[in-house]
């Protein structure tokens, strides 16, 4: 895995980057890189699920925050620079908001020639 590029989904960009570093802290993958990304949908805004998923997304449960920080690169321009990186070898899978992704195509719409395979959870 060369790296997680988080947006806001059923809550906000904080919690959910959060919630991504810490995941990788749990299972031992503090090597995988987390990038931030976008803080809204691109066009419309979305509802906020706190009421479904915990104010924080993860049920409330209180957990010590990861010890580690996000990188500084923006999650588009991180799955652009991978894409050069791993061209033609790249896995892009998305399990959440295509946001980051859109955003990665408007900088750059040559980004599929470099995506081996593209997996979306929708």
């Amino acid at each position: 895995m060369v790296g997680l590029t988080i947006a806001a989904g059923n809550v906000g960009l904080h919690h959910t980057v959060a919630n991504a570093l810490k995941l990788c802290e749990v299972a031992g993958r503090n090597d995988i890189p987390v990038f931030a990304g976008c803080a809204a949908p691109l066009l419309h805004p979305a509802p906020d699920a706190g009421y479904v998923h915990g104010l924080d997304g993860f049920g409330d449960v209180g957990y010590e925050p990861a010890v580690r920080q996000a990188e500084v690169e923006h999650a588009a321009q991180a799955i652009l620079r991978l894409s050069h990186v791993h061209a033609g070898k790249l896995l892009l899978v998305a399990l959440g908001p295509l946001t980051n992704i859109a955003l990665a195509l408007k900088l750059d719409p040559t980004l599929p020639e470099r995506i081996a395979r593209f997996v979306v959870m929708g």
